[in-house]
This record gives structure tokens, C-alpha cells and sequence, in this order.
């Protein structure tokens, strides 16, 4: 099991949906898991990072939270990313977000922002 049972109680998530929850959290470990391949480009980095983003909505529908990219988690813990980290988790909630410019999962995605492409 991949997910906290007090709260898919709490969420009073049904035996299909507890199913789904546990699928769709191996689904992103595999997804980590591929991250930390070393030899990846950046283009391959920020193809996982998007892949990693549809999952946390698929979360968020899966848990019955309300669908809210500010409420994203995992998209600043996936491998390779050197976006600060605390920063990111105080900003939880909020509409920003800070990336690090070197960073390889990140980088095209914010050379995308600065052409108005951005979907972080």
C-alpha cells in the first residue's frame, strides 16, 4: 500500500478507488525511477516532469481532493531536480513556484515560461 489509510477512510474512498490510488503511486515511483537515469536529457527530464504533474492531478481526482496545481507536491522531488526545495514546500498552496535555473528536469521548461508556453 502507497497511501495513507486514515485519510482514503476519512476521503471514504471505496476498494476501486484505494486500488487506483495504489496503481497510480507506482505508476510515479516508476516514473522517479526512470529520473534517475544520469545519461537522460533535458528534454527527457522534462518530459517525465509533465508525465509526473498528470499524475498528481490524477491523484488529486483519485483522493476526491479539489483539482489544483498549486497543491502539487512531487514535481520539485523528482530526481535530478536541484529547484530548492523548502522554498517550494512554503510556497504550497500558493501560485509560485521557483525554479532553479541549472536545473536539468526544470531548465526548458523555463526557457518555455519566458516564450509563455509554461505549464508549471
Amino acid at each position: 500500500m502507497h497511501y495513507n489509510e486514515t485519510l482514503a477512510d476519512s476521503q471514504e474512498l471505496s476498494g476501486d478507488e484505494r486500488i487506483q490510488l495504489d496503481a497510480k503511486y507506482e505508476e510515479l515511483f516508476d516514473v522517479f525511477d526512470k529520473m534517475k537515469n544520469e545519461s537522460l536529457l533535458s528534454k527527457e527530464l522534462a518530459a517525465f516532469a509533465m508525465q509526473v504533474e498528470g499524475i498528481e492531478y490524477d491523484l488529486q481526482r483519485i483522493w476526491k481532493f479539489e483539482i489544483d496545481p498549486k497543491k502539487h507536491r512531487y514535481w520539485y522531488r523528482v530526481p535530478q531536480c536541484t529547484c530548492p526545495k523548502i522554498d517550494n514546500m512554503d510556497l504550497f498552496g500558493t501560485d509560485m513556484r521557483i525554479f532553479a535555473a541549472d536545473c536539468p528536469v526544470h531548465n526548458l521548461l523555463l526557457i518555455n515560461s519566458n516564450q509563455g508556453s509554461m505549464r508549471h
